[in-house]
């Protein structure tokens, strides 16, 4: 499992997810403050990710504990 940080980090910071998908700011930080990204933004980011060429993969969004979506 890669860390929340360094995978927001990969697609430009917060900001930048956040301005992709329509979210805030603050909901995207949530996801680092949770220590994982909510599930249904999983293919979202990889598709993304294949799309502007940023190393990601599902084992990279994996996490211990199932984080429920709110964002």
């Amino acid at each position: 499992m890669t860390e929340v940080p360094t995978l927001i980090a990969r697609f430009g910071g917060a900001k930048a997810i956040a301005d992709r998908f329509g979210l805030t700011v603050k909901a995207v930080e949530q996801w680092e403050n949770r220590e994982g990204i909510p599930g249904k933004w999983h293919i979202p980011l990889l598709l993304w990710a294949a799309e502007i060429k940023v190393p990601l993969s599902m084992a990279d969004l994996s996490s211990r504990e199932v984080v429920e979506a709110r964002a």
